[in-house]
């Protein structure tokens, strides 16, 4: 399989150029029940992020489905990328289970173990230590001597860590995350290299949010 950096970031702009728009997720939302929401996001690119979730799925298995394949994604992007920057892409695979596994999260948000021993040390870890110990992790990934790189991956964890915050404290969260959105979109048309690949899964996350929220609400409040 073709690699290098020029090669992941063509890849990187053909699954941008799929995110959907404003324009689509508005129609989404007329959507008055999860079977209606499912059959019009099957119609739009966010079918690649639904895999087997069908009609009568609960929300604990919606979003373990959808976690799995953000997670997937993200190992499919480390696969274009240069080996040395390889592992550092697949670690962000596991941002959807950060939440989750934040001290004193268990209580709130019941998780299903997963498998693998990377996954019992980042519940461990973040059990622990909270986001720092995902972030810590992330770094020690990077590879040395990659200056330029390492400052746009420094940047775009400042603006992660800024809207984080944001959305913790805010009632509306998903302002912050349409803000946090906005910001990215700027950094993926100025940035190169990693640091796009990087903007690149921050940006799907985002999106993958957002469609596990529109579907939860249907779910929990939804007919047929």
């Amino acid at each position: 399989m073709a690699t290098g950096m020029e090669y992941a970031l063509a890849r990187v702009a053909a699954r941008r150029a799929m995110m959907v728009e404003e324009s689509a997720w508005r129609r989404l939302e007329t959507a008055p029940s999860p079977s209606v929401f499912l059959k019009l996001a099957r119609e739009t690119p966010l079918s690649r992020w639904l895999g087997s979730v069908g009609q009568g799925v609960d929300g604990m298995e919606m979003e373990r489905q959808l976690r799995w394949s953000y997670r997937r994604h993200a190992l499919e992007v480390a696969g274009w990328v240069p080996e040395a920057w390889r592992e550092g892409v697949a670690w962000m695979g596991w941002l959807p289970w950060t939440p989750l596994l934040r001290p004193g999260a268990a209580a709130l948000f019941p998780l299903a173990s997963e498998e693998g021993s990377e996954w019992e040390g980042l519940r461990r870890g973040m059990e622990a230590e909270g986001w720092g110990y995902w972030l810590a992790e992330w770094r020690a990934r990077w590879p040395r001597g990659a200056a330029r790189e390492w400052v746009a991956l420094t940047r775009l964890e400042a603006m992660v860590g800024r809207h984080g915050a944001r959305m913790s404290g805010e009632e509306d969260g998903w302002a912050a995350r349409g803000a946090l959105m906005g910001a990215l979109r700027l950094s993926y048309r100025r940035w190169e290299g990693v640091g796009r690949v990087a903007v690149y899964l921050g940006m799907s996350l985002l999106e993958l949010e957002r469609l596990r929220g529109a579907m939860s609400r249907r779910i929990a409040f939804g007919e047929g």
